[in-house]
């Protein structure tokens, strides 16, 4: 059996689990087992908003090994130049990161972005765009130090990210239908504009508030989502339908 085949079978046995998953974290541990089999170290699945990204992309689910690059890359506002989410929102087909061509003298931002992985040792990447819904661009992307037979996996893993994203799609809208909307309006409202590119200090201004005030339901919101910073929270509220664009 070649490796296309293995793939292609691996990806059969992995899209039977994921039609029976009921959490995110049984999503991860599967997808994590089966990427890894083939170099993969770490993915994540992000919603892109249509226009300019002034915000970090709402992330859905990302694996283990992902956190620590993630936490750097919101830290450093590495999203504002990021090549790989600027292609993502063009192309229907898989793409490799390495495939992008970036001058480090005329495109430092994006150069930084697009080098950033690669202080965590991960030295290749792979992006599958998905078509979202309600107006927006996902993604499924993935790293990892070799990746030489990528070009062979790529028909797999492109099917195995539609399947995923649909399930992480499928166990939002259940978690939506089993509980009303938690957040207050304010809340909803503030989380709204953050969406949207505001600072806080913006919003403090449009909705005629204190900034204190803003933080406070920023915080009552990540608290009542289970959220560990706002821009969880704005994922969160967004795969919910706490909130919309």
């Amino acid at each position: 059996m070649n490796l296309r085949q293995q793939t292609s079978s691996g990806v059969l046995d992995l899209l039977d689990r994921l039609q029976g998953a009921q959490t995110y974290e049984a999503i991860k541990i599967d997808v994590e087992s089966f990427l890894s089999t083939y170099g993969f170290e770490c993915f994540l699945i992000s919603r892109l908003p249509q226009g300019q990204c002034e915000n970090q992309p709402p992330i859905l689910i990302s694996g283990r090994s992902a956190a620590d690059w993630l936490t750097q890359y919101e830290e450093q506002q590495l999203y504002r130049h990021d090549p790989v989410t600027a292609r993502l929102k063009t192309v229907n087909t898989p793409f490799r990161w390495s495939d992008l061509k970036i001058d480090r003298q005329t495109q430092p931002e994006a150069w930084k972005a697009l080098s950033s992985f690669r202080a965590f040792g991960k030295h290749e990447g792979l992006s599958v765009p998905i078509a979202g819904p309600v107006g927006f661009r996902g993604h499924v992307s993935m790293a990892g130090k070799h990746l030489d037979d990528v070009p062979d996996l790529i028909p797999a893993v492109q099917m195995m990210s539609v399947f995923t994203y649909g399930a992480v799609e499928r166990i939002s809208r259940s978690a939506v239908s089993r509980t009303s909307q938690m957040l207050a309006p304010r809340e909803r409202e503030v989380l709204r504009w953050i969406a949207t590119g505001k600072m806080q200090s913006e919003v403090a201004k449009l909705l005629s508030i204190s900034e204190r005030t803003v933080e406070q339901h920023v915080r009552n919101a990540r608290r009542k989502l289970g959220a560990l910073n706002t821009t969880h929270a704005v994922a969160h509220a967004l795969s919910q339908r706490e909130i919309s664009l």
